[in-house]
């Protein structure tokens, strides 16, 4: 439930940062990601969730990032239990752009994470856990409002990483 919380939380404080003074813009995105190394070999599924982001301008090339996002990825061992791993990833970071269609993406923050254990019988367990998390990606502009980021993703929780390269694919309002 605290997650729930904080994930609107920060949605509400992204959104109205989205309406602050100045070039912004306010992107809503789909989320896809495949885990890797370790994340993997645990046994977990393609993952998927949605995000928010605000870009704030700060120079015709470069722009200042909010990102809050949501994604769940779920076990496929064919033991008795079910595992269901989820995060929310609240970074800040920077855009650059090096072209009007391609840009570079670097961010920093934290990942908000979960892990939910279940058997047939309908027990669960649920852990928790906090970490830094990482993002750097590759974006192309594909056309007006539209946007595909290619990127990886570091959450180092648990005393490892866990990693995924995904997508994400956003539209994208404002200036």
């Amino acid at each position: 439930m605290k997650k729930l919380i904080l994930f609107f939380a920060a949605i509400t404080i992204t959104a109205a940062a989205a309406n602050a003074q100045g070039p912004t813009s306010f992107s809503l995105g789909l989320e896809g990601a495949v885990p890797m190394g370790v994340f993997n070999t645990a046994g977990y599924n393609f993952g998927i969730g949605g995000s928010v982001q605000v870009d704030h301008k700060i120079s015709t090339d470069a722009a200042l990032t909010l990102y809050v996002g949501y994604i769940n990825f779920s076990n496929k061992n064919t033991t008795p239990y079910k595992y269901h791993f989820s995060e929310i990833p609240v970074l800040a970071g920077v855009k650059y752009w090096f072209s009007p269609k391609v840009y570079g993406s670097a961010q920093l923050g934290a990942s908000f994470n979960s892990t939910k254990q279940s058997n047939s019988g309908g027990n669960s367990t649920l852990y928790t856990s906090t970490g830094f998390a990482y993002s750097p990606g590759i974006g192309f502009n594909i056309t007006k409002g539209l946007d595909l980021l290619i990127k990886y993703f570091g959450n180092s929780a648990g005393g490892g990483t866990l990693s995924s390269v995904g997508a994400r694919l956003a539209y994208t309002f404002g200036k």
